[in-house]
């Protein structure tokens, strides 16, 4: 018999408000934007997130997307 975790972790986000620096620009972090995750075996990371740079074109609401990865690589 061989087991394998197939499921894909869960997590939750932060809302985040950032301000751009003297320059108009911006930046988030994968670590920034992650709340906490759960998995069914184990412990959840966050990997990246995108965009993760921002400049005075972008002001106002933005959507990212954030992977996160779990202990068999399912993300």
């Amino acid at each position: 018999v061989t087991l394998r975790d197939i499921t894909p972790p869960s997590i939750q986000c932060n809302d985040l408000t950032v301000s751009l620096n003297a320059s108009g620009s911006a930046s988030i972090t994968a670590n920034g934007v992650y709340n906490s995750g759960a998995d069914n075996c184990g412990s959840v990371q966050p990997v990246s997130v995108e965009p993760s740079t921002f400049d005075c074109g972008d002001v106002g609401e933005n959507t990212v997307v954030l992977t996160a990865t779990d202990a068999a690589g399912n993300t």
